[in-house]
């Protein structure tokens, strides 16, 4: 009974014994003494391919398929290598397993022989397992040193790695190469004793204390990242003197940065050489320096050439001043003036770059004289006044009521700025009109803002252009300069001049439409005089005690804010449109007694807009008073507004006055007035009808044919037959001058609109084109 129970004990601890290795991770495989296998786990199984049935009785060395990886070379089995150690026995690290089916698998493997009672071998185990996961990341770790190590070599910056105590661990050959410090002399030192960035009175010092020094910016940064556990960029070292490389001085940028390198903590510290680049930088700057000096030397020479031109020259004008004087027969008199003005034109080009100079120099300054600012606009005027009549431009100047006299500033220099831009926009323009006006924009204590603006309705210039204006020497074009002359320096004299005076100049214009240079300054007000509510009323007279309902279109902002406000001044309700569009929806769901229509806006313009709501007030006996705002308008250009549909027109810059004028005079007209004009005029169009004046289209020929401008007594077809001639001749300046009195002898609308059409034809230079639409006034008035 004793026997059989111990059988059965036996037979348990098999079995507990074989489910434990089944269930192990590592492969198993036992053999008997002739290196047969008799047993194998499902682990062992997995990774050789054999099942334990297929395996069973077969010899080791034909299921445990060994190879040196290193040599692709077959390994005796581990049953050999047992018999013959007689001992436990490892494999090799490189050892592969090939399993059935020709996989391979790096393996770690351990032998032993089973021994029995008699101390003889019965057979071995082998206990392996699959380590190829593990031999790949060693190896990609190796790779990843290798590649890390060979970007550190190889960087163009110095690098070199150091421990708490200053120990050079790493340098990489861009360090040793642009210090020439021996690479196996530094390793393991301090960094002290192969680098310091003290000056060079400490250098010495340097030495006895062995790296000690506490003037090195290198190890003050140092300490910064190991106290702080962060990064530093950007440390400038001024003066590096390397030890060991006959006190070599170099300018280096250093950047540190913490690492853990095998478990200790250190810091990578890059060295920029940036001492080709400092020097590089010095010498900018002594060439800078050089250059200045060259160009105030130059403005000097300049500002003593200029003067000493003046000298003479006021000698030559003065003189043909007094020669004038004098009794001249006709040819003397007009080559004394002809020598005159050529001195003047002289004059201006000195004084021009004289002003250049100066500014150049920084040597301008500005005069504090108290001045009356009405009588300077007026002289500055009368000036310009003449040129415009001699060329046929009406000119006009508008003062905001509230501007004070007297106030304090350099009326000399205002004046230049007002000359050089009045004296541009009439050169620049040949029909139409030059315009100024002078607005107050702030007044605070005892300073005073102004705006001024000076308008033409001269050739204009191009978006692209104007980046061209306010430099040196610099015009539009060359053919500018041929044409008209000047230097190309008085806008960048006026804009200096402003910019001294606290304020800034700038332009709107449009190629073909005119311009409008704006300048603002800053003058002393000594009354102190400010604005208060009262100001904002303006006393027109027959004022509308009827509080308005106002729409205002007008797409720029700031202009929109100056209208609202000064409207809203006025007691009246306010409401905005960006656009003709939106303007159009407002219409639609409210009603507006007066609207003040913008012309050129984005998405639909004023006269569209115009004619939409004249369209939509078809059929009903609504007409809210339009009353158009436009900016370079032609001379004629009131007529064309007039004639779309407008019942009034105000040109900008907008005079106040002017607009609550224009809004009383279309207000204070009675409706019974309106109807009593349209039955006058219904009444006399019968009459024309009757007599024969008028066709059935309603056309009317001889009026116009015998119609004389009262300006030179010619007719219409005078005028048509002068466009022609100028046509052929592409005489630009005579076709819009033909054609813009054709458009303001004109009645109708589409007359006017033919030759309005022409004259912006002439201004764009498309002659072709104007071929059409001379025919079409001959049809209208010579037919």
């Amino acid at each position: 009974m004793e026997e059989c129970s111990h059988i059965n004990k036996l037979i348990k601890e098999t079995e507990r014994l074989k489910i434990t290795l089944q269930s192990i991770g590592d492969g198993v495989i036992t053999t008997d003494s002739s290196g047969n296998i008799s047993m194998m786990n499902r682990a062992a199984e997995n990774l050789t391919g054999w099942t334990a049935g297929e395996a069973k009785g077969k010899p080791i060395g034909e299921v445990f398929v060994i190879v040196n990886k290193s040599t692709g070379k077959p390994l005796e089995s581990p049953f050999t290598y047992v018999l013959k150690a007689k001992k436990p026995v490892g494999l090799k690290k490189h050892t592969v397993l090939i399993s059935k089916d020709g996989k391979e698998s790096y393996i770690s493997a351990n032998s032993a022989p089973i021994i029995n009672d008699k101390n003889q071998i019965r057979g071995i185990v082998v206990v392996f397992r699959d380590i190829t996961r593990i031999i790949r990341a060693e190896r990609e770790l190796a790779n990843e040193k290798k590649n890390l190590k060979l970007i550190f070599d190889s960087a163009p910056i110095g690098m070199v790695i150091v421990n708490k105590h200053y120990k050079i661990i790493r340098t990489n050959d861009s360090l040793l190469g642009f210090s020439n410090i021996d690479g196996s002399n530094i390793i393991n030192k301090k960094l002290g004793e192969g680098m310091c960035c003290a000056n060079s009175s400490k250098f010495d010092q340097h030495f006895k204390n062995k790296g000690e020094c506490r003037d090195c910016k290198i190890l003050k940064t140092i300490d910064t990242v190991f106290e702080t556990g962060k990064a530093v960029y950007g440390i400038e070292v001024e003066q590096a003197f390397l030890i060991n490389s006959e006190k070599k001085r170099l300018w280096l940028r250093l950047n540190a940065v913490p690492l853990v390198l095998d478990g200790e903590e250190v810091v990578l510290i890059t060295f920029d050489n940036i001492t080709g680049k400092k020097k590089m930088e010095w010498e900018l700057k002594r060439a800078k320096e050089e250059a200045e000096a060259a160009n105030k030397a130059k403005s000097e020479f300049l500002a003593n050439m200029s003067h000493e031109i003046r000298t003479p020259l006021n000698g030559i004008i003065g003189m043909t001043k007094l020669t004038l004087n004098t009794n001249l027969d006709e040819e003397q008199r007009e080559n004394i003036n002809i020598i005159n003005s050529c001195a003047h034109m002289l004059l201006n080009v000195i004084n021009d770059i004289l002003d250049y100079s100066k500014i150049e120099a920084g040597k301008m300054t500005l005069e504090s004289i108290q001045f009356n600012i009405t009588a300077l606009l007026d002289e500055v005027c009368k000036a310009h006044m003449v040129k415009a009549k001699e060329k046929g431009l009406e000119f006009s100047y508008r003062v905001d009521r509230y501007l004070p006299q007297n106030l304090v500033g350099d009326p000399n220099k205002l004046s230049q700025v007002l000359n050089n831009l009045l004296s541009n926009a009439v050169k620049f323009t040949d029909v139409g009109e030059v315009s100024i006006t002078v607005d107050v924009m702030e007044v605070f204590k005892n300073k005073i803002k102004l705006r001024f603006a000076v308008s033409d309705t001269g050739i204009g210039i191009s978006k692209e252009d104007v980046k061209k204006l306010f430099k040196s020497f610099s015009q539009v074009d060359g053919s500018i300069t041929r044409k008209y002359g000047g230097t190309g320096l008085g806008l960048v004299i006026s804009k200096r001049i402003v910019e001294m005076m606290g304020g800034d100049i700038w332009l709107e214009s449009e190629p073909g439409r005119g311009s409008t240079f704006y300048f603002t300054c800053e003058l002393i007000n000594e009354n102190g005089r400010e604005f208060n509510e009262e100001r904002c009323k303006y006393d027109n007279k027959g004022k509308l005690n009827k509080k308005l309902n106002v729409l205002i279109v007008e797409d720029d902002e700031v202009n929109q804010k100056v209208l609202s406000k000064a409207v809203k001044c006025e007691g009246h309700l306010v409401t905005t449109a960006n656009n003709g569009v939106e303007a159009l929806d407002l219409i639609k769901r409210k009603k507006f007694d007066l609207v003040l229509m913008d012309v050129q806006m984005p998405e639909m313009d004023g006269i569209e807009t115009t004619r939409k709501i004249r369209e939509m007030e078809e059929g009903t006996e609504n007409h809210v008073p339009i009353i158009a705002i436009t900016a370079h308008a032609l001379k004629g250009d009131r007529e064309k507004f007039l004639l779309s549909g407008m019942d009034g027109y105000i040109a900008k810059p907008v005079k106040f006055e002017e607009l609550f004028s224009t809004i009383n005079d279309i207000f204070g007209v009675k409706q019974h007035e309106i109807v009593k004009r349209y039955e006058e005029d219904t009444t006399k169009a019968e009459e024309d009808y009757q007599d024969g004046k008028i066709n059935q289209d309603g056309q009317v020929y001889e009026k116009y044919k015998l119609k004389k401008s009262f300006l030179d007594n010619k007719s219409i077809a005078d005028y048509i037959e002068d466009l022609e001639k100028a046509l052929k001749k592409r005489d630009k300046k005579q076709i819009e001058i033909n054609a813009a009195k054709i458009k303001n002898i004109a009645k109708e609308k589409e007359e006017k609109n033919i030759s309005f059409k022409i004259l912006l034809l002439a201004r764009k230079g498309s002659y072709d084109e104007m071929h059409r639409y001379i025919d079409e006034l001959k049809k209208w008035f010579l037919n």
